[in-house]
């Protein structure tokens, strides 16, 4: 896994992996669905079964999961295009059935075994092996740098918030803005419009990670089975450190030496689905 993420930077860092057009997208997200699905499958893999099989099936069922996600990243465009906010309820219910397939390849699991949505720091999972059973989860990253840290920059905005199923914030000031996948915004209708779709797909692009959580499925389990603490904590909280350090880390290295704003692979993605800036 460690040489697959160095493989993913090494990728990125070349301005020409940026989406330039619908093809580009659609194999960026069906190629990262399906190297995350593939490569965890394997380390989650069991002892009696062979890591050929596993890499296989779990690449593919990755590769459907991508093509979902980049599905509903469209529909972000789409937004834009009309600014119709039924869109974005669309958006957000599709990308996570896309990731949730994506976790379930990680996993080693069937794609249908496991589904989850996640709303800011809010995750409920639904268990349909486990007798359809439903469980809510805290994400402490996003609680706390995505949610308290944005508490002091602006006013919550409940109506925003419910029609994005995202945690909008508003403020007086001429930005816009993700923190983790929470969103800080003007809060001038129009510009509301203008930026929306382009955080969207920052607070997309947070759970696009998500699926690197699943390395340490095995080890998380050995720490229950050995701390009872553990197995209270699992079932409340839902660590999102490890997705987020590397996507953060990430897009951090490409700021290094860029030319334009959208130089970033991450903003260039961003762009792509909304507003369509040229670096000049």
């Amino acid at each position: 896994m460690k040489a697959y993420i160095f493989l993913f930077i090494f990728l990125l860092s070349f301005k020409g992996f940026s989406q330039q057009n619908d093809t580009q997208a659609a194999l960026y997200n069906i190629g990262i669905g399906s190297l995350f699905g593939g490569i965890g499958a394997v380390i989650n893999k069991k002892p009696q079964e062979k890591y050929d099989k596993v890499f296989i099936k779990s690449l593919y069922q990755g590769a459907l999961g991508g093509a979902i996600v980049y599905g509903s990243k469209k529909m972000v465009y789409n937004f834009h295009e009309n600014e119709n906010f039924n869109m974005l309820w669309s958006a957000k219910l599709v990308n996570a059935v896309g990731i949730s397939i994506i976790e379930n390849a990680a996993s080693n699991r069937y794609f249908w075994e496991k589904w989850h949505l996640n709303i800011g720091f809010n995750r409920i999972e639904m268990d349909v092996k486990n007798n359809y059973k439903v469980q809510y989860k805290v994400m402490p990253v996003a609680l706390l740098l995505g949610t308290v840290a944005v508490l002091s920059k602006g006013k919550f905005s409940f109506k925003h918030s419910l029609i994005t199923l995202t945690p909008v914030f508003l403020t007086d000031d001429s930005i816009a803005s993700t923190y983790v996948n929470s969103i800080i915004i003007n809060e001038s209708f129009d510009r509301i419009n203008r930026s929306l779709a382009h955080e969207f797909i920052h607070v997309f692009q947070y759970d696009d990670f998500m699926a690197i959580n699943m390395v340490f499925n095995k080890k998380r389990n050995q720490w229950k089975n050995q701390y009872p603490i553990m197995k209270k904590w699992s079932n409340w909280i839902y660590m999102d450190l490890p997705s987020g350090s590397v996507l953060r880390s990430i897009y951090l290295l490409e700021n290094i030496n860029q030319d334009c704003y959208f130089d970033n692979f991450f903003e260039n993605e961003a762009n792509f689905y909304s507003n369509k800036h040229i670096c000049r």
